[in-house]
Formats: structure tokens, C-alpha cells, sequence
């Protein structure tokens, strides 16, 4: 069977709509290219770790040599010595072994498209050497066993590096949750191009005229989060329509340079294609992580008193009472970015057992969505 990209994602976020993703075409083909892509991703990034990891190990082998030759080869230098050259030759063993699985897995990707067997069996065999040079490091720290003086020494750089970055921990958070989440910022990247076009039109969003009917309804703008777009929200738009709702809605690429004045522009022009003077209008919004927090700093001032409803899907701030309208809230139980920030009203806030960038195609958080906007049609 030939691979359609448009046959895979409208596969895609049906399943997502309807919490079924066990769809066959797409599952097979798209969950090997998910994992041959984040396999390969994350090979990259081990093969830095091994370059240190080599570096380590040199220092430790030169390290463990002075001790010898000067302790005579007490404390047990002489055995750790052994040890440290053995894992510096595994290291060095990775450095090409790494590599060759990166790139046999960038090709199981493109392989899993026609055959997911061939996928699956390709990303075996590249991972089949690392697997065994893994094998042999844990045989030699099972039995590894470190001088105090030396374990004191390197708790003390241990504790110093760790001090160096703790300003860097956000970074860090960042990085972990796009590999944790690949899948996710997988469909975020294929969707990017979307994301950007001048006329996005996806299910129905962004409509240029109005009919009658429409102008009875009260809009529903979609805020994207940082480093992202607005075509993070399919899922959401491709739920909204298939659940019948006929309320406009509008998004943009919220992009991290911009401000409440940016988003305040975007609901004057969708106010003027109401027509509606600016007193009467209202508006609700749905905001992810960056778009949550503007969304917060919407409610609590109070010249946008525009805001009907607005509900926050992995904010990474404290919230208040809102000063306008209704705040509903859903968190991700394993959001690394915003985890654990607790809320002053648990009524309306639900969380899901996700993370963070997989809030926005989680079933349970387009059900929940479906359910904070209330009635669909809801007239201003």
C-alpha cells in the first residue's frame, strides 16, 4: 500500500477526535516513523554523550595510571585502571557504532512507510551493537568499585558543574520534554509548514465572511504556544467541527516575541467583522503554554473585558481569580515544563495523564475542551 500523507493525517486526527488511534494504515506506518525518527533523534544526541563520555574515560585512565605508579597500586588503582580502559575502548567502540545506528534508523524511517516489518526489523539490527557494548559497561559497574578519596573529589566537581547550570534548568526542561514527547513534537514539525501560511484555512478556521447566523455566535480564538503555531490546534479544529459547532474560529502564529497588543489587534479584527461595537463584543479563547499565559494576563486586566471564556491548557504560571469572564484550566500529570502548579478553583480544572505538548491531541483534553465551551453555539 502507497503512503498518502493526507489519507494518514486526516486518519489521524479522527483518531484523535473520536480516542481511537489504533486505526490500522496509520498506527503501523506512522508509529514506526515516529519511533525510527525519534530513535535516530536521540542517537544524535548520544553521540555527543559518548564524545564526553570518551573524554571522561581518558581522564580517569590517566587519573588512575598516576595513582598506580605512585601508590604502587594500592587502594585498588591497578583494578580501576583495567576497568576505565576497557569502558574507554566500549566508548570508543560507541563513537562508531552510534553513528551507524543513526543512520540505519533514518533509513528504517523511510522504510516503515511502505514496510513497518522491514522499519521495525532495521531499527533492531542498528541497535543490536549498541545493546551489547551497553551489556559489557553494566557488567563492569556491577562489579566497579570506587576509592573513597576519589568518589569525594568527584562529588565535589559533581556539585560545582550542577551550580554552573541551574540557570540553565528551563533549557534543559525544554529539551527533555521534546525527546520525552517525540511523537508529539514530530506532528508539531510536520505541521509547521501549515502553520505559517497566510491564509490558514484548516476545518472550517479563520473565515473572511460571515453569515448572519455567525455574527449571532460568539468566536473562539486559538493562542499557540511558544516556539510553535498555530497548527498545533488541528486536532482541537478538527474536533470542534466534527462535534457540529458553528461558531467562528480564528487563530495565528503567536509568536514568543509578541504581546497583548498583538493578540488585542487580532480580536479588534474579528470585532470589526462583527461589527459590533466594541462594548457588546465578546470573545472566548483557548491558549497552550505561551497562549495560556497571555490568556491569563487577559483575564486579570481589566480593560479586555471582552473575554467570555477562556480555558488554559498547560499554563506555566500561577492564576488568580480572573477579573473577566470564566477561567478553565487543564494540566498535563506529566507536563515536565508545567507540572505540579496548583490552582486556586479545582472545579474548573481537569488533568490529564499526559505531557505537556501532547495536551493539544490528547482525547481527554478535546473532550474537555468540548465540555468547558459549553453549549456550541452560544450566542453573544
Amino acid at each position: 500500500m502507497t503512503f498518502s500523507v493526507d489519507k494518514a493525517y486526516k486518519e489521524y486526527f479522527k483518531c484523535a477526535a473520536e480516542g481511537n488511534y489504533d486505526s490500522g494504515f496509520l498506527n503501523d506506518r506512522l508509529m514506526v516513523t515516529a519511533m525510527g525518527a525519534g530513535t535516530a533523534a536521540a542517537g544524535a544526541f548520544r553521540v555527543l554523550g559518548r564524545v564526553i563520555h570518551v573524554i571522561i574515560e581518558v581522564a580517569k585512565v590517566a587519573f588512575y595510571t598516576l595513582a598506580t605508579v605512585f601508590t604502587l597500586g594500592a587502594f585498588g588503582n591497578g583494578k580501576r585502571l583495567l576497568d576505565h580502559c576497557k569502558l574507554l575502548c566500549l566508548d570508543l567502540s560507541a563513537l562508531i557504532a552510534q553513528p551507524l545506528q543513526v543512520a540505519i534508523h533514518i533509513i528504517a524511517t523511510a522504510a516503515g512507510l511502505i514496510s513497518p516489518m522491514i522499519g521495525y526489523r532495521l531499527m533492531q539490527g542498528g541497535t543490536a551493537p549498541l545493546a551489547l557494548i551497553t551489556g559489557l559497561e553494566n557488567k563492569i559497574w556491577q562489579e566497579y568499585q570506587t576509592p573513597e578519596s576519589y568518589e569525594k573529589l568527584t562529588d565535589h566537581l559533581t556539585d560545582k558543574l550542577i551550580n554552573h547550570f541551574e540557570y540553565g534548568s528551563l533549557s534543559w526542561a525544554i529539551g527533555t520534554t521534546i525527546i520525552k514527547e517525540f511523537s508529539a513534537s514530530l506532528q508539531g514539525g510536520l505541521l509547521a509548514p501549515l502553520g505559517y501560511m497566510k491564509r490558514f484555512h484548516l476545518f472550517g478556521s479563520n473565515p473572511t465572511l460571515l453569515t448572519d447566523k455567525q455574527k449571532q455566535l460568539t468566536p473562539i480564538l486559538v493562542l499557540n504556544g511558544n516556539h510553535s503555531h498555530q497548527g498545533t490546534f488541528l486536532p482541537i479544529l478538527y474536533t470542534l467541527k466534527e462535534s457540529g459547532n458553528e461558531r467562528p474560529v480564528y487563530s495565528f502564529t503567536l509568536y514568543n516575541t509578541d504581546s497583548q497588543k498583538t493578540i488585542a489587534n487580532k480580536i479588534e479584527e474579528i470585532r470589526k467583522q462583527y461589527g459590533l461595537e466594541a462594548g457588546s463584543f465578546k470573545i472566548d479563547i483557548i491558549g497552550h503554554s505561551m497562549g495560556a499565559r497571555f490568556t491569563d494576563y487577559l483575564l486579570q486586566d481589566p480593560k479586555y473585558n471582552l473575554v467570555r471564556r477562556a480555558i488554559t491548557i498547560g499554563t506555566p504560571i500561577y492564576w488568580a481569580a480572573p477579573q473577566n469572564g470564566e477561567h478553565f484550566d487543564i494540566l498535563g500529570k506529566k507536563d515536565i515544563l508545567c507540572g505540579g502548579i496548583s490552582r486556586q478553583d479545582q472545579k474548573h480544572q481537569v488533568t490529564v495523564d499526559t505531557g505537556h505538548l501532547e495536551l493539544l491531541s490528547h482525547p481527554e483534553t478535546l473532550k474537555t475542551v468540548i465540555r468547558f465551551l459549553g453549549n456550541r453555539n452560544i450566542e453573544s
